[in-house]
């Protein structure tokens, strides 16, 4: 199963703009970050892991505007 095609919205903008990000090396190498916003989840040891947090992330709210 691609954990590629399983990503949910962005909790931040709510564009399906989710990316995997691999750092290379280190214990925690995988990340989602959105490209639109650069919102992200993780990092994380396995990029299952990385695709939960970011599926799992609670829709962040945004600050209303001022008007006036």
């Amino acid at each position: 199963m691609s954990q590629d095609t399983d990503l949910g919205p962005c909790p931040r903008c709510g564009k399906r703009r989710g990316e995997f990000k691999d750092g290379g090396s280190g214990r925690f190498r995988y990340l989602v970050i959105c490209g639109a916003c650069a919102w992200s989840a993780g990092p994380a040891r396995m990029k299952d892991l990385a695709a939960k947090l970011w599926n799992e992330a609670k829709p962040i709210d945004r600050p209303q505007e001022k008007r006036g």
